[in-house]
């Protein structure tokens, strides 16, 4: 490997993984997670996750030889558009996976620490709007391994939400409880909405401040 690296380039190594399959194909989740900045009162950082999350199989039944996108990769943004490709028979609600709910504590601890890694940069931040909570929504990919152990890929920072405003399956368990629910995380005491049942779908995961 190191030969064929370039000098001055960066590299993220990962590890290299037997995929879990779903009726025979690779798939990967999409969860959301809201970072929220107390910068002037507490000077934390409060995290928040969507506990149900986008379920993306890829196009075609998994073969381990077969390197084409359409087989290895389930990013929508990569696969719209391939020969093959049909955004309703691959997209889904992660709980549709039988097996989620026991990757989900695993999904809230890698959140956790990588919030953690970059909370220094976020406390230090000096916005013309501190004065105010301010927050920023993440979408974080997983895939997961034979054994169901989720592998985190990347966060994120502008998380498209077409799959959400156009599935019927993804409406009502995505895309109603993400927008409906930040009043509640926002100003938790005076938001009444109609939608309570998805407004509270946002679980509270922790805080972190400058001593953890």
């Amino acid at each position: 490997i190191s030969r064929k690296m370039k000098k001055g380039r960066r590299y993220c190594l990962q590890e290299c993984v037997t995929p879990k399959l779903l009726n025979g194909r690779k798939f990967g989740v999409r969860i959301h997670v809201f970072v929220m900045l107390h910068l002037r009162t507490k000077n934390t950082v409060s995290v928040y996750m969507l506990p149900d999350g986008i379920l993306t199989m890829c196009g075609k039944h998994y073969e381990i030889s077969d390197t084409s996108a359409l087989n290895q990769i389930t990013c929508t943004s990569i696969q719209r558009g391939l020969e093959g490709f049909d955004r309703a028979k691959v997209k889904s609600n992660a709980y549709s996976w039988s097996e989620y709910q026991n990757s989900i504590p695993k999904i809230e601890e890698i959140v956790m620490k990588t919030v953690s890694s970059v909370k220094s940069k976020l406390l230090c931040s000096n916005h013309s709007y501190a004065c105010q909570p301010c927050g920023q929504l993440f979408g974080y990919d997983f895939l997961f391994k034979k054994d169901g152990d989720p592998v985190f890929i990347e966060a994120n920072t502008a998380p498209q939400f077409q799959d959400s405003k156009v599935l019927p399956a993804l409406i009502d368990t995505i895309a109603f409880p993400l927008i409906n629910g930040f009043l509640d995380i926002i100003r938790p005491k005076e938001s009444q909405t109609e939608a309570k049942q998805c407004a509270t779908s946002w679980k509270h995961i922790g805080d972190l401040g400058n001593d953890n």
